[in-house]
């Protein structure tokens, strides 16, 4: 999409990422979301921030010898970024977990300022959300079952 095309359009439609589907999900379903250990690969800080869960793993795995102890209530696993792949399939099998799929793509950043940023089309600045019916391409959340507050 041209920038400046693409700029007049994002002004009158909001762009959704990831978390702009997850973050509110898991709102919505645990009045307790300070509660949840929530297991993410990436973009951990914005599941800290916004719902004030313990967050384990993260991109870096600063804690990995205490967080393979723990049973996440919740699996926040990013496709793009496979890192610690082993452990979160540790994760489900300790315990039966529910998909949630969302419709829009599991791109591997939530959103970038950057126009001119030299990598694949997927890390530039996106003006538009990007939505799919493909659950192989789309973001998903695992949610041990039980958990759900509804």
């Amino acid at each position: 999409m041209h920038k400046i095309k693409g700029h007049v359009y994002e002004m009158f439609h909001q762009y959704k990422g990831p978390l702009d589907y997850t973050i509110p999900y898991i709102k919505a379903h645990f009045p307790r979301a300070d509660t949840l250990v929530i297991a993410a690969n990436y973009e951990e800080y914005s599941y800290m921030y916004y719902l004030g869960s313990k967050v384990i793993v993260g991109y870096v795995g600063n804690n990995l010898e205490e967080d393979v102890k723990l049973v996440p209530d919740i699996i926040a696993y990013r496709k793009m970024w496979p890192r610690f792949g082993e452990l979160f399939n540790h994760y489900l099998s300790k315990a039966p977990y529910e998909p949630v799929i969302f419709p829009v793509f599991d791109t591997p950043v939530n959103s970038s300022p950057l126009f001119d940023y030299v990598q694949p089309l997927y890390l530039k600045h996106l003006f538009k959300t990007l939505l799919t019916n493909d659950p192989q391409q789309a973001t998903c959340l695992y949610i041990k079952r039980g958990e759900a507050a509804n």
